[in-house]
């Protein structure tokens, strides 16, 4: 069985997170994919006023309905601490172990992915597939998959598709700020609204009706 990973925080989800999902499963075609949002990131701490892990958990399960291959995993939610990938394709190879494991990356992490946490265990039990841009970016993110190849003997497949142009920072900006950004699923957005997510704290509606 082919299993295909695509995780990150997910904060939140945008159009350009599942574009990259919608052309990972084009291009893979596995027989279960997992959208895995981690509950603490590992190498760095969440946005001021981000919504706690399970938000992002429900708005990952709305934002993702249309990738209709894969399925939204509390995985990273049953452990405690932060959410190593090491440790997630650790728990999968546990329950898969005679499966074929492939972890989808932005090309942008290809460059630190050497600073990972057990990354050379990652590349052992996973083939990488590098989301780069159909344009070719640079000739940077082949250098960068040379020279894993070289060091580590990564298993790596590029995957070239026309990404959706969206900032999860300017996202989040534009919303601590009250306005209604583009790149986001009009029921994800209507979930951030519902909840006043990511508004800052003294623009934030009174509900104690003081």
């Amino acid at each position: 069985m082919r299993i295909a990973i695509y995780g990150g925080s997910f904060n939140p989800p945008h159009h350009g997170h599942v574009r990259c999902a919608q052309a990972a499963a084009e291009f893979l075609r596995p027989d279960l994919f997992l959208i895995i949002p981690d509950y603490l990131p590992p190498h760095k701490n969440l946005a001021e006023n981000s919504p706690p892990p399970e938000a992002r958990l429900a708005m990952c399960k709305i934002a993702f309905r249309t990738v209709t291959t894969a399925s939204v995993s509390d995985l990273e939610f049953q452990r405690v601490g932060r959410s190593y990938t090491a440790d997630t394709v650790k728990d999968l190879r546990q329950r898969y172990p005679e499966d074929e494991l492939f972890l989808v990356i932005g090309s942008d992490m290809l460059f630190s992915f050497q600073e990972w946490y057990n990354y050379r265990y990652i590349l052992s039990e996973c083939t990488l597939v590098v989301a780069a841009r159909e344009d070719g970016e640079s000739e940077e993110p082949h250098d960068a998959v040379q020279s894993l190849q070289k060091e580590a003997q990564a298993k790596i497949l590029l995957l070239t598709y026309e990404p959706y142009p969206a900032s999860s920072t300017e996202i989040r900006e534009a919303l601590a700020n009250g306005r209604e950004p583009a790149g986001l699923d009009a029921k994800v957005s209507r979930f951030i609204r519902q909840n006043e997510y990511y508004r800052k704290t003294e623009e934030k509606t009174d509900r104690t009706g003081v």
